[in-house]
């Protein structure tokens, strides 16, 4: 995986594993209340997500 599809304007929970091409998520997740990220080191900055409040 190396992006996550634009158009998911309501995602509140999101596990991201084992994603090592991953380098970004996109732009205004505005709904995003949880992120969990593991094992997934080509993720380097988290951009604009007014709502997370819970990073793992």
């Amino acid at each position: 995986l190396e992006q996550l599809p634009h158009h998911m304007p309501t995602l509140k929970w999101l596990d991201v594993a084992l994603c090592d091409s991953l380098e970004q998520l996109p732009d205004h997740r505005p709904a995003l209340k949880s992120l969990m990220v593991w094992a997934s080191d080509g993720l380097k900055a988290l951009v604009n997500m007014p709502a997370l409040e819970s990073l793992e």
